[in-house]
């Protein structure tokens, strides 16, 4: 529920598809569902291990491994919104896999932050609107 209400799935590429015809390509907006986005992995640490034998060289080797098998084995859909949430179960590790349409770093980047930092407290900003002192206190 707190992912549907989001900034990034109210964003208009992030509910939309891309749809290719003789005029070109252009974004029609579709229902999502958030059930479709997100992909569950349970990757086990020891296959991609190394000889090292720290568990994080193992954790990074498995992530790596699996970033490098998904992006040359697995295009994104074209009957969705472009984009996933991989969950690496058990490597502490969750995938925000995006198409380059949906926007640049610097945008992806500002989306990011606006869907997952704090929300404003109302009553420091009302504090702050009011010269310090939150109404019915002064």
């Amino acid at each position: 529920k707190a992912f549907s209400d989001s900034v990034m799935i109210n964003h208009p590429r992030f509910c939309s598809l891309m749809v290719r015809n003789r005029a070109g390509e252009h974004w029609r907006k579709t229902h999502v569902n958030i059930d479709d986005h997100f992909i569950i992995i349970h990757p086990t640490t020891t296959a991609a291990a190394t000889e090292s034998g720290h568990l994080e060289d193992d954790v990074e080797a498995a992530v790596n491994a699996y970033l490098a098998d998904m992006a040359v084995s697995t295009p994104l859909s074209n009957d969705k919104p472009l984009w996933e949430v991989h969950v690496l179960m058990g490597l502490n590790c969750i995938v925000l896999r995006v198409h380059h349409a949906l926007g640049d770093g610097a945008s992806l980047m500002s989306m990011l932050v606006a869907c997952f930092g704090k929300k404003k407290d109302d009553s420091v900003a009302e504090k702050r609107e009011n010269g310090g002192v939150k109404k019915g206190h002064e």
